[in-house]
């Protein structure tokens, strides 16, 4: 079951965007809700401008001024869950970012992340380290978008890879209860290779509503995959992230790379 949602919170408004969706999937899960804030260090502060040499009173002044508006962000966030009426917990911590949500996320379900800007480079992105590192589920969400549902009609794009599968299982909660289904598979399957009938009838004896569907190969898979998610109405996508290596998906373009940027759907990632 999907019972804990951990969600990183900062002074962006990309904050409150993972928070809505947050509390979407955890009313429709009945779950909890993990807020996560990471301050710098004052000395990591000092360390990430050397070209612009300051005082020391100056960086501890700014130190002060990001705990005071730290305390405005908990306001916010605790609003949010008591008006919704989630159980959540609150975490302050000072010094690595992604060390302390790799940390929190192991103790979670799933992590709500922001997707990357169009044209943005993945590999210089903490959050696609994170990803990669943590070893559990995230779902990106779009920067501009409003959640009524989330997870109700559900693409799932399949390759048989072992990325694919990955996330199809992690998936199983939401999938369970979604209204309609479908794997979507791009391409033609080598003879070894488990076909997407075969995933189907995995699922539907997890009482599953699901059907298969062949997409075409004239386009790029993310294309067909985009193209047949909004066909359909998804409101979610689910797909295996990297199956490639990261450069290469920088370099040469991929799957992950275009999902990962969407800025349309919501889009669950296992790796």
């Amino acid at each position: 079951m999907l019972k804990s949602i951990m969600v990183p919170l900062d002074h962006t408004s990309n904050s409150q965007i993972r928070i809505t969706a947050a509390v979407t999937l955890a009313q429709k899960f009945e779950a909890h809700i993990v807020g996560v804030h990471v301050l710098p260090t004052l000395e990591h502060m000092m360390q990430t401008v050397p070209y612009m040499p300051l005082s020391a009173e100056v960086y501890r002044d700014q130190h002060h001024i990001m705990k005071t508006r730290a305390r405005e962000l908990w306001d916010n966030f605790e609003d949010n869950m008591k008006h919704a009426g989630i159980h959540f917990d609150r975490h302050q911590e000072e010094g690595d970012i992604l060390s302390f949500y790799k940390l929190y996320s192991h103790c979670s379900d799933m992590t709500i992340l922001n997707q990357a800007e169009q044209g943005s480079s993945p590999i210089l992105d903490n959050m696609t380290s994170f990803m990669l590192e943590s070893g559990i589920p995230v779902m990106t969400i779009p920067k501009h978008a409003t959640y009524p549902t989330i997870g109700k009609r559900v693409l799932a794009a399949w390759n048989d890879s072992a990325q694919s599968a990955r996330a199809v299982h992690d998936a199983l909660p939401i999938l369970r209860k979604a209204d309609r289904v479908v794997v979507l598979t791009v391409g033609e399957y080598d003879k070894k290779a488990v076909p997407a009938a075969d995933i189907c009838i995995y699922l539907a004896r997890h009482g599953v509503n699901v059907e298969a569907m062949q997409g075409d190969i004239t386009d790029t898979a993310a294309e067909v995959i985009m193209r047949t998610a909004e066909n359909m109405n998804a409101d979610m996508i689910v797909a295996g992230a990297w199956g490639h290596s990261r450069i290469t998906e920088v370099i040469m373009g991929g799957v992950t790379k275009s999902l990962y940027s969407n800025q349309a759907l919501p889009v669950f990632f296992s790796h």
